[in-house]
């Protein structure tokens, strides 16, 4: 149940954030004004949703979709095997939970009632029975514990996977629209800086523009 209310509240939050970056990022395409039949007039805007809002979308509706989307198409195997695998593990787990909690329930509760909420079938129930014959209850207690706890771990890790899927997709369509031309260049160098203690080592970096009025204008040097 917890898992649940934890996707829910995921996935309410990606929307959130998806409406949010729509309304800060979204571009005005075109603006018109005209005359209603009372002559007041209307601007009319036509919005489209920004590049890293799309992308989250289709991440959040289909796993992998934003980072198509982004072209980054070695991606997508990575985001189905992080999600995809814990999802099969919480599976794995779930499964053996039941059957550990069955094979203790029959045994404390052999003609009960309460048998009839698993939904095993008469053949899958008589093989855990066989199978789990020599555990103690205290051994088939604490399997079922131990399997339960990790299905809930396992659970919330898969919604945490597909929430960073959704995320990574926003992050890398807003780093698609980085300036990384050949006009650009960073470099680090080591540098010597006067002080009141008088010369002391240091770092600068330097971002230079190779286009001359851009060096002329835009010459950046930070000393550290």
């Amino acid at each position: 149940m917890k898992t649940f209310k934890l996707f829910f509240a995921i996935l309410f939050m990606s929307v959130l954030f998806l409406t949010k970056a729509q309304n800060d990022s979204s571009s005005v395409k075109s603006s018109q004004t005209k005359l209603d039949s009372t002559g007041k007039s209307i601007v009319q805007k036509d919005k489209k949703m920004s590049k890293p809002a799309k992308a989250a979308l289709l991440s959040t509706i289909v796993p992998g979709l934003g980072q198509a989307y982004n072209k980054s198409y070695w991606k997508i195997p990575i985001v189905y095997a992080l999600i995809g695998g814990a999802a099969y593990m919480t599976y794995r787990n779930q499964m053996n939970f039941k059957e550990y909690d069955y094979a203790f329930t029959q045994r404390q509760f052999p003609d009960s009632n309460i048998l009839d909420k698993f939904s095993f079938s008469d053949e899958k129930k008589a093989s855990i029975v066989n199978e789990y014959k020599d555990f103690t209850l205290a051994n088939l207690q604490s399997s079922a514990s131990y399997h339960r706890d990790w299905r809930d771990r396992l659970a919330i890790i898969t919604v945490l996977m597909y929430a960073a899927n959704i995320i990574e997709a926003h992050v890398d369509a807003h780093l698609k629209d980085f300036d990384v031309s050949d006009n650009l260049s960073l470099r680090f160098e080591p540098n010597i800086t006067p002080t009141a203690m008088g010369w002391q080592p240091s770092m600068r970096l330097s971002l230079n523009f190779k286009d001359k009025k851009l060096r002329n204008e835009n010459s950046v040097s930070r000393l550290w």
